[in-house]
């Protein structure tokens, strides 16, 4: 599965050749003692591998995601944006790098009108990604998939999320991702629910927007079809890790990524 993302969407050469921007990519994993040694040697050929030590529980998936922001302030202070998702998701990084690209010359532009009028505030809290609006909180399911969302009333008393960014992925400002971190060290009791928990119950609390990631859209359909026939897509998944069949997910990701390369004439 890391091999299908290094070939192709996480493709950090193609990357650099697409775009100026300095570029690193990271897997989070977790404890698995029958493959401490595979993983210490694929982190030896790729070095791109965050192992942390925790169960493969789902209910701890907001700790995942934050030593995923902890590792990047520790060891990534200087970058500027992180994008976070699933590797059940196939992102279209070209257009992710186009639209961080876009974020950056906005901010240079910014910076200079600011100065020419003196005007030195901070930089606004916003994160990017796909908004969900007006999510119901599931109580109850029999659906087997679902049964991980379900919330009671003791951990969550209203009936409604506060809009929140879509686990597909989406982008975190470094000074967003302090904001997070800090708060997440002093919640006694982080919500279970990652996604909610850190753009929702945290972006309210600390006042960070939530903004769609310009005018690109968010897709989910078996085989990515809608997700290849529009070129304004930057990710799509299909919910079920492709099957969990590594030449499956091979396939087509090498599909996904020859198509995007070829519409991007890169081909």
């Amino acid at each position: 599965m890391r091999n299908g993302i290094r070939r192709t969407w996480g493709n950090v050469d193609v990357l650099q050749k697409y775009s100026k921007l300095n570029i690193k990519l990271l897997f989070l994993v977790d404890i698995d003692e029958m493959r401490l040694l595979r993983v210490k040697l694929e982190n030896q050929l790729f070095n791109d591998i965050v192992q942390v030590h925790l169960p493969e529980y789902y209910e701890l998936v907001t700790y995942r995601d934050a030593a995923i922001f902890d590792y990047s302030a520790r060891y990534c202070s200087l970058a500027k944006y992180i994008f976070k998702t699933d590797d059940d998701v196939f992102i279209n990084s070209l257009l992710l790098a186009k639209f961080v690209s876009q974020l950056n010359r906005t901010k240079r532009e910014s910076t200079i009108v600011k100065c020419s009028n003196d005007l030195f505030n901070d930089e606004p809290l916003v994160m990017y990604g796909h908004p969900i609006y007006n999510s119901v909180v599931f109580r109850d399911t029999n659906h087997p998939v679902n049964k991980r969302y379900v919330v009671t009333l003791n951990e969550y008393k209203c009936n409604m999320y506060p809009t929140f960014l879509s686990g597909f992925g989406y982008l975190v400002p470094a000074n967003v991702r302090s904001l997070l971190l800090c708060t997440f060290y002093r919640d006694p009791k982080p919500f279970h629910l990652s996604d909610v928990y850190f753009t929702a119950l945290l972006g309210e609390y600390l006042n960070i927007r939530r903004e769609q990631m310009s005018n690109f859209n968010y897709r989910i359909d078996e085989g990515c079809k809608r997700f290849l026939s529009k070129q304004d897509s930057i990710a799509c998944g299909t919910g079920s890790h492709f099957n969990d069949n590594s030449d499956d997910l091979m396939n087509n990701y090498n599909l996904y990524w020859t198509k995007i390369m070829e519409n991007n004439k890169l081909l």
